[in-house]
């Protein structure tokens, strides 16, 4: 959901510039987006329908320039496995300027408004994510 709604609410003026991409810290590589993710996603506008999971590795975290993490476990899990650019590792929550940073929840084997609940946290913390981006490209 995270990647969907970062595409999708990516201004235009920054598409060109940046590539979005997810992976998990324990991803069953080729699974599909849940049936409930994909039915959230499709009441924002965003076809994540063709998501495949794939598993997070040492050359994407060593290539990317910024990586977000839904919660605290899985920026530990990632300081672990790599030594690339401490200071690039956010916690999503981090760019939600109405709270303290939070683990966002995974709402993976919930019911539907545990899907909607979690994207709407989502897309508060994405309106900040994209605040950060274009500052950051304006420097």
């Amino acid at each position: 959901m995270a990647e969907g709604l970062i595409k999708d609410m990516l201004p235009k003026t920054m598409q060109a510039r940046i590539s979005v991409s997810s992976a998990g810290t324990h991803a069953i590589h080729g699974n599909t987006a849940s049936d409930f993710a994909v039915q959230v996603m499709q009441t924002y506008g965003v076809d994540i329908a063709g998501h495949r999971a794939r598993m997070l590795s040492k050359s994407m975290l060593k290539n990317a320039d910024l990586i977000l993490v839904m919660e605290k476990l899985h920026l530990k899990y990632i300081r672990f496995m790599s030594f690339f650019g401490m200071k690039k590792i956010h916690r999503i929550s981090e760019f939600d300027k109405n709270r303290e940073p939070y683990d966002l929840p995974d709402p993976m084997g919930g019911d539907i408004e545990q899907y909607r609940a979690s994207a709407l946290l989502l897309k508060t913390c994405v309106k900040g994510v994209n605040a950060y981006l274009e500052k950051t490209l304006q420097t």
